[in-house]
């Protein structure tokens, strides 16, 4: 195979990528936007609405992601002064590791990814928790409610325990 070849078999390999990660957007967006809708739900109770202005505030907000809208969220825990931010990241993002999308939600000193396996935009059953030492957990309404209150300081990060690795291509 000549240069040119295989420059314009790179070539066509890049452009098959990036239609590949076109075509999962709409997908991804939807995922996002119900995985920031589950957030909302557990970091703005219904108490918040009757005027408790001690809960944590979610403020939503939009980024641009190959070329998509995709809506972002920064929590703000007023009384304590710590804040936290829901962003999404590129398909391609090397951070997904194996997973078809990540989702970064980063506390003053703590990162967690959330992975997408980009079998459905639901919630339940289609996302993990990756936390800073690479430990993975699905991600239920509870085990979200644990890392948020991790990141809030209302929670001692669990001592490391072995637990089994879950890879999205089992």
């Amino acid at each position: 195979m000549s240069f040119l070849e295989k420059v314009k078999q790179r070539e066509a390999e890049k452009q098959r990528r990036q239609d590949e990660i076109q075509k999962k957007m709409p997908e991804w967006a939807q995922a996002v936007g119900q995985l920031c809708i589950l957030i909302r739900k557990l970091v703005q109770p219904e108490v918040r609405r009757s005027g408790d202005n001690s809960a944590p505030r979610a403020q939503r907000g939009t980024c641009r992601v190959d070329g998509f809208q995709l809506e972002t969220l920064k929590i703000t825990d007023e009384p304590e002064g710590k804040n936290a931010t829901v962003k999404p990241l590129s398909l391609s993002d090397p951070k997904a590791q194996g997973a078809v999308g990540c989702v970064l939600l980063e506390g003053q000193d703590q990162v967690y990814r959330l992975l997408w396996d980009g079998k459905s935009h639901a919630v339940p059953d289609h996302w993990q928790i990756v936390d800073s030492d690479g430990d993975t957990k699905a991600l239920t309404e509870d085990t979200l409610d644990e890392t948020l209150e991790t990141i809030f300081g209302l929670r001692e990060k669990a001592p490391k325990t072995p637990t089994r690795r879950i890879r999205f291509d089992e």
